[in-house]
């Protein structure tokens, strides 16, 4: 089976359903008990040629990292997923293919067309309670390939007026997967252009005269195309987008944005560190470690934990916080609250604070997170209360619905009379392929429970395709 980055295989392997404070020091148990002298102290150094019979070879990155870690002592765990994932030279996202069944993942939208399409009737129902406005700004973040973004298109584009209404926006810091999200869109809306843009590239692989033709897309934030006449630009940041009644998508966009973690050690909060690991227990370059007392992450993001203080917190507890996603949370309420909109948040995770939740995935097997950093994903678990509460806190005038689980949220929107219908007119083998997919995203063993849907919208909008997709209170 292809893994999903949470789905029935890791449920079933590696018991994440509840994570557990356990997993965090997989490596070495003992560093639960680490007194470090200094938060600054360097990793002890042995003979390189009884590391090198050990340990992994060392990339360039994890010199990186390595040189880091010497200058300024360990590193927040936050900060090691942020730079395996999206630095510039070496991250993960940055210069590859990371999606589908050559990829290290399989998201929703690459199983099969009817996701994006409910999600694209989510959007459509939306727009027409809000007037059919004449500007209306859709936005992905961590769009990926584009492949939800091109089915929403394509769903939406399908109603009068909406492909003269719709602009289409996408935030995400990889050039290489900014190409590959052009390069969808007018593969969906615009066949006969992109066959035709394919030609050229294959052209001007044999013809010096067209080796410099542009035949991929924009690369750089601002850069912005037109596909039959839907415009489309690219952002690095929601600030940029023009004002304007909005939709918002963020598809496994959440669990990819960096966490801390902390836990009990000797009755107070500390940190867990990365840290070198020079032993010659492991294959791995590096560790986690536990600070000797506060640091400044602690002071600062704490305030679940001191709340679980309050609650008699025992030692070896532990949270996970993650103060870019309460922070992008509270942009997305602003900015509906302001121009009206909603936003839609789907992604796996809890209802309540995680432990520890963070997990590394490589060609659909689970390893370790120090395993050649740089080259596996790393993601959390989405603590979807703490996206409520954001919203709360940001003054907005919006209300929040959900989460329910994404079984739930497809049904209500129609997504087993879309697949009858299209399944009575494929052949054998294309309606078992759909049948198979549709299950998948259906599944409480596979999907269908692994995965949250929560979504924020202007206090003023009671939309039909909102309010049957989640049936709760509005806070």
């Amino acid at each position: 089976m292809i893994c999903t980055r949470f789905g029935h295989v890791l449920r079933k392997n590696c018991a994440l359903r509840k994570p557990v404070l356990a997993r965090c020091f997989s490596n070495d148990q003992k560093s639960l008990s680490i007194d470090r002298s200094g938060l600054f102290q360097w990793a002890p150094q042995l003979d390189p040629v009884e590391l090198a019979k050990v340990k992994q070879p060392e990339s360039d990155f994890a010199r990186y990292l390595k040189d880091r870690i010497r200058v300024r002592g360990p590193i927040p765990v936050a900060e090691y997923m942020r730079e395996a994932l999206t630095n510039p030279r070496y991250g993960y996202y940055m210069n590859r293919d990371v999606f589908g069944k050559e990829g290290d993942f399989t998201t929703s939208p690459e199983i099969s067309q009817l996701f994006g399409e409910m999600v694209g009737i989510w959007c459509v129902s939306l727009w027409m309670q809000l007037g059919k406005p004449s500007k209306m700004r859709i936005v992905e973040f961590g769009p990926g390939r584009g492949t939800l973004m091109a089915d929403v298109a394509r769903t939406m584009t399908q109603f009068p007026g909406a492909r003269e209404s719709i602009s289409i926006h996408l935030v995400d810091a990889s050039p290489f997967l900014k190409d590959m999200q052009y390069c969808t869109l007018l593969r969906t809306l615009d066949r006969d252009s992109f066959d035709t843009l394919m030609m050229l590239k294959t052209e001007s692989a044999h013809s010096e005269a067209n080796s410099a033709l542009p035949v991929m897309g924009p690369r750089r934030p601002g850069d912005s195309v037109t596909i039959a006449s839907v415009p489309v630009s690219w952002h690095d940041t929601l600030e940029t987008i023009p004002d304007g009644p909005t939709l918002i998508l963020a598809h496994e966009f959440f669990d990819a944005l960096p966490v801390y973690q902390f836990q009990v050690v000797r009755g107070q909060w500390c940190e867990r560190l990365v840290d070198i690991d020079n032993s010659l227990q492991t294959p791995y370059h590096f560790r986690r470690v536990v600070s000797q007392g506060a640091t400044p992450a602690v002071v600062m993001l704490m305030r679940r934990a001191r709340d679980l203080a309050r609650k008699q917190a025992k030692e070896g507890d532990a949270v996970e916080v993650c103060p870019a996603g309460v922070s992008i949370a509270q942009d997305f309420a602003k900015r509906i609250g302001q121009h009206r909109g909603a936003a839609l948040i789907i992604d796996y995770g809890e209802d309540h604070p995680l432990t520890d939740s963070l997990m590394a995935i490589r060609k659909h097997k689970f390893v370790d997170l120090f395993d050649n950093p740089g080259s596996a994903d790393l993601s959390a678990w989405v603590d979807f209360q703490s996206l409520r509460f954001a919203a709360a806190a940001s003054k907005a005038d919006v209300s929040t619905f959900g989460s329910v689980w994404q079984r739930d949220f497809l049904l209500r929107l129609g997504i087993e009379a879309r697949a009858t219908s299209l399944l009575q007119t494929m052949s054998e083998k294309d309606a078992a392929d759909l049948y198979e997919s549709y299950v998948r995203l259906l599944d409480p063993e596979q999907m269908g429970k692994s995965y949250k849907v929560m979504a924020f919208a202007s206090k003023d909008l009671q939309p039909e395709g909102l309010a049957a997709s989640f049936e709760l209170t509005r806070t």
